[in-house]
């Protein structure tokens, strides 16, 4: 696989431009646009210990306020957009707390 078919398989919502040709512009406008008219809602998710790459894109992506960790995953209560949840729903353990 191409690192940009990895990307899109790590990031299904993404959309690829190209600022320089303006290319794909339309689309990055209506994926942020919805992105902000879904709001935030706080989560928790617990990540395996061993995917601390996904920590780091649970930062990217929203506000943490709380991280604990086990000897076997990482709970992180966080803010996160809707399609973020979405992201992250089908790998983790995810509950919406409000």
């Amino acid at each position: 696989l191409s690192w940009l078919e990895r990307y899109k398989q790590d990031f299904p919502h993404s959309v690829a431009i190209s600022a320089l040709r303006k290319e794909n512009l339309e689309a990055l406008i209506t994926i942020i646009t919805e992105a902000v008219s879904l709001g935030y809602k706080m989560v928790e998710i617990t990540v395996p210990i061993n995917k601390m790459n996904l920590v780091e894109k649970i930062y990217n992506e929203g506000e943490v306020e709380d991280v604990k960790y086990s000897s076997e995953s990482i709970i992180i209560r966080a803010k996160l957009p809707s399609i973020s949840i979405e992201k992250f729903k089908g790998c983790y353990k995810l509950r919406t707390i409000s």
